[in-house]
């Protein structure tokens, strides 16, 4: 198995769990949701470099938390434009060269 396919398996099959785990620590209270959200808007930032597999895991986080993320525009802003900065990246590579 290349590196990159096993890092693809990695995501897919590790990606509900850490998502579920994510989801009981926020539950039960145990991450601030401030630091938690700067986190989500640096992770889903461009410049991270995320390849496809982690950055569909970043927006899962997104999708599961987005009234927290929508109701802070500070947060929401940088998300948004990562994600559609991203979209350009993968649907228009032309676009970038």
């Amino acid at each position: 198995m290349s590196s990159s396919s096993a890092v693809s398996w990695e995501w897919r099959i590790k990606g509900p769990t850490r998502l579920e785990l994510l989801r009981r620590l926020c539950d039960c209270c145990l991450i601030d949701q401030v630091g938690f959200l700067s986190w989500l808007v640096t992770t889903a930032s461009v410049a991270e470099g995320l390849g496809p597999h982690q950055f569909i895991f970043v927006v899962r986080i997104i999708d599961e938390y987005f009234d927290s993320v929508a109701s802070n525009r500070a947060f929401a802003t940088p998300v948004i434009e990562a994600c559609l900065a991203r979209y350009v990246e993968v649907s228009f590579p032309c676009l970038l060269a």
